[in-house]
């Protein structure tokens, strides 16, 4: 509103130098109302490109609508149900069992490379203590 009201001042003014751009009787005052012209011409303008431009972002704008699902209140679960209850153990149960498993399995596999050492220690020890016993004798 406030730029129509600008724009319709605009023009009157643009008016009324055009009314006495006829009467002029002077080549100076003739120039100078030319210049008031481009001047008021140039603001004009600017005011009808901002408005064209507020019309346009109106037209075009665009409104989002969200719309979700109201959920109703959680069902409580009961406090103990005992088939629940021996599924969640046996699940806890398998699942200990698999760790343990999967330790044995990694500490085979992985320690292997021990068995010669191992080994060697054994022997080295047996030798060690069959010399340290006393003899016995006949």
């Amino acid at each position: 509103m406030d730029l129509e009201s600008r724009e319709r001042n605009l023009l009157a003014a643009e008016d009324g130098l055009l009314g006495l751009y006829g009467e002029v009787e002077s080549v100076d005052d003739a120039l100078a109302i030319e210049r008031e012209l481009t001047d008021l011409r140039g603001q004009i303008e600017t005011v009808q490109g901002r408005i064209q431009f507020l019309e346009d972002r109106a037209t075009t704008s665009r409104i989002a609508l969200g719309i979700q699902p109201v959920r109703g209140p959680a069902t409580p679960e009961p406090a103990l149900e005992p088939v629940r209850a021996v599924a969640a153990a046996w699940e806890a149960s398998l699942a200990f069992l698999g760790t343990v498993a999967g330790a044995v399995i990694s500490v085979v596999v992985f320690g292997w490379w021990l068995l010669p050492a191992l080994v060697a220690a054994s022997v080295w020890w047996r030798r060690r203590t069959r010399r340290a016993s006393p003899a016995e004798g006949p």
